[in-house]
């Protein structure tokens, strides 16, 4: 008996070692181009989940404006790539193609979450991640892309100085090395020995995202988030003096408040263009000079920053600005990008780091058995991308989904904002300062997902309290979605409809059975555990399971399949639907014959 306990049973020694391939097509990438790079079939085994892209980012403001830039703060630099394609090493034999890759990896991240994983992601992704230097005082709930002290794709202010020295220039950017997981059926989502030799090796295309959709400003600086998590306007004088109408404006102090304890503390920029708006009305104010920061040093106590800038002629008469106090702010300062504003990423020294299985003995008789004619049978847990737009005049819209393929899982289906490619300056611009900061504009300005934000100097539900996107095309969103259902071969799933009134609104909790649909689909999903439902209303999406567990599957193949979406009035924004449908792919291999079974 115990003999038969203690035996360790047929165990092969497996050695890993990492193999650094270079990509083949370039040294330098931005935005739309496309990354290459191939795994030869000497590389006879490898581990997807080991495997991992590695390379560098640096990302640069344009010459007309400078603010503090970073990478979307959710997914970091797996925000850069809009597609990834997996072929055999023949590079015409697609093993699977992923189109919208990037949000994928934000429905990804948005659920599959916990402190733990979101510092390891910080640590080596470009994501973004809360830190006590970063923090609200006045009530703001936390941001994960505030982090102006710690900006990975920045030099930080007075680095390795006194914090309370001025600063006369703007920061500079630096390279941010990362390392990802590709989050594919080969790589990621594998937990299996891929058998490169047996494929003739494997070519990876990974195709960069536009500029506009990835690169994002500080949460701190901007009108269109958390705005009373922004520095807040003392005085004129760092003694309560208020700034006269006539007067031009060469210095101001900014309140203590939101953790702007020194310079360092900053989240603004030498040189960085802003606007004072009254934090009560969302209002700028009426002062028509430019302020441009042209230094930023120590203040007093109560009021530790002080801003300058280059003035000196007097503005067109308007109402003095007064001053604000700890207990009753007035006025924010705010970031103010020109409409043409355009930074831009550079991804440098990019290469494959490979998880490279030796197996002694395994692959000769792999081999073997495939010139005697043997067949390989693989499993490749995969994931499909289909696209349905809808207008937001549909009160009812009904999406027919192809999922015709034989081992299903589950289905995601994102809603995404498909108005318009909205610019930089209109993510950061959300009150519209240009034009006086006018009330909330959805036909020129991103959608709003919340107003359940704080700012104490308000009652209502008006500016201070919203949160608009800045991840257009990336998240979900809700836009007054009642309830929906699905229709499998003419019986309705679940028989009643799901109620996402809550879930979907601006101002409500949540649905309870819009949670429970959406937990279970996410998790059997491909690598996709749902640890967190916190993020329900910033990355808004519907969900359906087809199994049960790992070990079943949901044939579709000639199911009529579609989703019945019924919406209330008022949607702002027309949509293009994401529907993700995990499945398991199947490549048979004979001889010379390789068949990708869907």
């Amino acid at each position: 008996m115990s003999g038969a306990y203690w035996n360790v049973g047929d165990k092969v020694n497996i050695n890993q070692s990492d193999i650094e391939i270079r990509v083949e097509n370039g040294e330098e990438f931005q935005e739309n181009q496309v990354i290459g790079v191939f795994i030869p079939p000497s590389i006879k085994f490898f581990d997807g989940t080991k495997t991992t892209l590695n390379f560098d980012v640096r990302l640069k403001n344009d010459d007309a404006f400078k603010t503090s830039l970073c990478l979307d703060g959710l997914t970091g630099a797996n925000s850069l790539f809009s597609k990834c394609v997996v072929y055999a090493g023949n590079r015409t034999t697609t093993l699977e193609t992923l189109e919208h890759y990037n949000s994928w990896v934000s429905i990804k991240y948005a659920y599959d979450t916990n402190d733990a994983i979101k510092s390891k992601r910080a640590l080596t992704e470009g994501c973004s991640e809360w830190t006590p230097a970063s923090r609200g005082t006045l009530g703001t709930s936390k941001s994960i892309q505030n982090n102006s002290m710690y900006n990975p794709y920045m030099k930080q202010k007075n680095l390795g100085e006194d914090p309370a020295d001025a600063v006369q220039d703007a920061d500079d950017f630096v390279d941010c090395s990362v390392s990802l997981n590709l989050h594919m059926g080969m790589f990621a989502n594998n937990n299996k020995a891929v058998p490169n030799i047996a494929m003739g090796g494997c070519y990876v295309e990974l195709t960069c995202e536009s500029n506009a959709r990835v690169i994002k400003n500080m949460d701190g600086v901007s009108n269109n988030r958390r705005v009373a998590l922004n520095p807040m306007y003392g005085s004129a004088d760092g003694a309560g003096a208020n700034i006269a109408n006539t007067s031009p404006i060469q210095e101001l102090f900014t309140l203590k408040a939101n953790n702007q304890w020194d310079v360092q503390h900053s989240p603004f920029q030498v040189g960085e263009e802003v606007e004072l708006v009254n934090l009560a009305t969302g209002v700028k104010a009426n002062y028509t000079n430019k302020l441009i920061i042209s230094g930023i040093e120590a203040g007093p106590a109560t009021e530790p920053i002080k801003y300058t800038f280059d003035q000196s002629t007097p503005p067109v008469a308007g109402a003095d600005l007064a001053h604000g106090t700890e207990d009753a702010p007035t006025f924010v300062l705010v970031s103010k990008p020109p409409a043409n504003f355009a930074p831009s990423y550079t991804i440098s020294n990019c290469r494959l780091i490979v998880r490279q299985l030796t197996i002694a003995g395994y692959e000769q008789g792999l081999i073997n058995k495939m010139n005697s004619g043997g067949k390989i049978m693989y499993d490749i847990p995969s994931v499909a991308c289909v696209l349905h737009s809808t207008s937001k005049n549909d009160l009812v819209s009904t999406l027919q989904i192809p999922i015709d393929h034989s081992k299903c899982r589950s289905v995601l289906v994102q809603p995404t904002d498909n108005d318009k490619l909205y610019s930089l300056q209109e993510q950061m611009d959300g009150a519209n300062l240009a034009g006086g900061g006018t009330p909330h504009n959805p036909n020129t300005q991103t959608y709003i997902y919340s107003k359940m934000e704080t700012n104490y100097t308000q009652t209502a539900n008006g500016y201070g309290h919203v949160n608009r996107s800045t991840r257009t095309g990336l998240s979900g969103i809700g836009d007054k979605l009642d309830n929906y259902n699905f229709v499998i071969d003419n019986s309705v799933v679940p028989s009643r409809p799901i109620s996402t009134k809550k879930s979907a609104s601006v101002d409500s909790a949540f649905n309870g059975d819009h949670f429970i649909e959406l937990e279970s689909a996410l998790n059997q999903s491909h690598s996709t555990t749902c640890r967190s439902l916190m993020s329900y209303k910033e990355q808004f999406l519907i969900g359906r399971s087809l199994t049960l567990d790992p070990n079943t599957i949901y044939d579709g193949r000639g199911k009529d399949f579609r989703l019945v979406l019924r919406y209330g009035t008022g949607q702002e924004k027309n949509k293009l639907h994401k529907i993700y449908i995990s499945h398991i792919k199947t490549l048979h291999i004979e001889g010379d014959s390789m068949v990708v079974e869907q």
